[in-house]
């Protein structure tokens, strides 16, 4: 609606109030539409990084629910899930829950997680748990030959915590990344 301007009938001049009204309110719209836009392009420069930025794993999913919904956790995971994507969603919990994920891609040989919820009564939730990840062992080469053997693995730890308010939920998580 920015690519065309307003129009009245008459190409070459404005012979009515409303039509320059119309005309101006357009004018504004586009730069608001032109202003929003750039601001949002801003905001996902931001947001995109090479891949050597630190703690990737964490980006990761956990679980075969959110993965399988498009990585849609943050806005549907549900029980000890809900401790990796969205602590909040702890609040909702209504029962003790263990889970134990186990997966292998193609870049990591081992993705395993543990998780242990504890719901409490008229307070919330609490979620403490644990994820593996062994990408492999890799040889370390240089112009002579093999030098040595590379090992990388990831351990995760969090603690979480959600509580219900009035019209939602409020979570916290904590994580302890080593690697």
């Amino acid at each position: 609606w920015c690519a065309e301007p307003a129009r009245c009938g008459m190409p070459s001049a404005t012979a009515f109030r409303s039509c320059s009204l119309m005309r101006l309110r357009h004018s504004s719209r586009c730069r608001g539409a032109a202003a929003l836009l750039a601001l949002a392009t801003s905001a996902a420069a931001g947001q995109s990084g090479a891949a050597r930025e630190g703690a990737l794993e964490l980006l990761l999913p956990v679980g075969a629910r959110g993965a399988a919904m498009g990585q849609t956790g943050a806005a549907e995971a549900t029980g000890v899930e809900a401790a990796w994507w969205n602590p909040a969603l702890l609040g909702l919990a209504k029962r003790r829950e263990m889970a134990l994920h186990s997966v292998q891609t193609l870049f990591a040989e081992n993705d395993n997680s543990f998780v242990i919820l504890w719901p409490f009564q008229a307070v919330g939730s609490a979620a403490v748990g644990l994820r593996y990840i062994d990408y492999g062992d890799e040889q370390a080469t240089d112009a002579v030959g093999v030098t040595g053997l590379l090992s990388t693995r990831t351990a995760i730890a969090t603690a979480s915590f959600g509580a219900p308010i009035s019209k939602g939920s409020i979570g916290l998580a904590f994580k302890l990344y080593s690697r």
